[in-house]
């Protein structure tokens, strides 16, 4: 097994709570309208049938959460071998308190994402 490192961004344009409602027990209150060339939506049609799927915006929901998912954790989590991870477990364990530097540099980014 490895070890995963979460990154979480204090401030980004997206921010992603960790769970994309694929339920249908909320109402979908927003809206994406586009336009596509009619190949490639008689293909997505014909695709979201074979899968059983009851429309066209079931399927495309479907994979929008699942590309979602994928992407927001290739961004967000590292994976590293269980020593790689130790090591840097071990490295946390045993750093002294922030100096003067790395202080100041936490109030910068707070105030940098205060903005």
């Amino acid at each position: 097994m490895y070890g995963e490192l979460l990154y979480i961004p204090q401030k980004s344009c997206y921010h992603y709570a960790g769970s994309i409602n694929s339920t249908g027990t909320d109402m979908a209150t927003s809206r994406i309208d586009m336009r596509i060339d009619a190949s490639v939506k008689a293909a997505a049609e014909k695709a979201a049938a074979l899968e059983g799927m009851k429309s066209l915006t079931e399927y495309v929901v479907r994979l929008i959460e699942n590309d979602a998912r994928r992407v927001i954790k290739e961004h967000e989590v590292i994976t590293v071998e269980n020593d790689v991870f130790d090591r840097f477990m071990r490295a946390c364990d045993a750093a002294g308190p922030p100096d003067g530097k790395l202080l100041a540099a936490r109030k910068f980014v707070q105030a940098r994402n205060a903005r």
